[in-house]
């Protein structure tokens, strides 16, 4: 892939490794108040998380579930969205544009 395909693609990917960055602290927050609160036994309406580990869906997907912890919740969304698309497009390029075999 050589052109502007290649220099798109390496903007996306640069788009998504950031946007992976900044979701790291909200996540980081977001657990350490989800632990804080299931300790003092105000998280019981909130469920397990399917697989044992990580946030639970509903606290993604849930406003002001934890309501110390709304804007870093907005904040992660936010940066997984942006994640999920610019990894999306970047693989859509890959696929539109890369090396076929002739």
């Amino acid at each position: 892939m050589t052109g502007w395909p290649y220099y798109v693609t390496v903007a996306l990917f640069v788009c998504a490794a950031v946007s992976w960055c900044v979701a790291v602290v909200p996540y980081i927050r977001i657990v350490v108040e989800l632990a804080r609160a299931r300790r003092a036994g105000e998280a019981e309406h909130i469920p397990l998380p399917a697989f044992g580990r990580g946030l639970p869906l509903a606290v993604f997907f849930t406003r002001n579930i934890l309501p110390n912890v709304e804007t870093e919740r907005q904040w992660l969304v936010r940066a997984t969205g942006v994640f999920i698309v610019s990894c999306a497009l970047m693989g859509g390029v890959i696929f539109l544009f890369g090396p076929h075999p002739t």
